[in-house]
């Protein structure tokens, strides 16, 4: 009875042991975090001018360091962010100076284009494109994705649409890519 009672007792150590380390194996994906694009925006339905979406699409990249701890995409996307660099982002707004943010009917998002502008890193990068925002039906939706740093081949995308909402061109749209990342956790 206590041979069986201690192989009982080594079986449940030894599987407890193995799960603890199979829970060790969900390890984070470090990754350079780049902000969100807005190259290939479809923007419904709002009437501000250019330059006043240019100027709040650059704000909300600055989120991202002025308000780092809410707009947190680690904790969102279960990610290590090894560096978080809004410049490309930042530059890719000057080739949309002339563009018409009223309701453009394009619907594809060229990733592999976007992602292709993105500086080289030995690790993977993690990016954010804006892929419409809809005043009418107050919705941001968003593309997350991953791509190899090197390579620029992409690992993983995930689609995902938020609430705007808050004051100001800024908070509205900022406020979706919130909502949005709240949901998809």
């Amino acid at each position: 009875n206590m041979k069986k009672l201690l192989t009982v007792v080594m079986m449940l150590a030894i599987v407890s042991v193995c799960a603890a380390q199979g829970k060790n194996k969900t390890e984070k994906v470090k990754v350079d975090f780049y902000g969100i694009d807005f190259t290939d925006v479809n923007v419904i339905g709002a009437n501000e001018t250019s330059e006043k979406f240019i100027d709040a699409f650059e704000q909300i990249n600055g989120l991202f360091f002025s308000e780092a701890s809410k707009y947190n995409v680690a904790e969102f996307f279960n990610l290590e962010v090894a560096s978080t660099d809004t410049e490309t982002a930042t530059d890719q707004l000057d080739s949309l100076q002339n563009v018409k943010f009223k309701n453009q009917k394009h619907s594809n998002v060229d990733i592999n284009k976007i992602v292709a502008a993105y500086p080289e890193s030995d690790i993977n990068g993690f990016l954010i494109i804006a892929k419409e925002l809809n005043k009418g039906a107050n919705t941001g939706t968003f593309i997350a994705v991953m791509f190899n740093g090197q390579t620029k081949q992409i690992l993983s995308q995930k689609e995902f649409t938020g609430k705007a909402h808050g004051f100001g061109l800024r908070n509205f749209w900022a406020g979706s890519f919130y909502d949005g990342m709240k949901r998809m956790k």
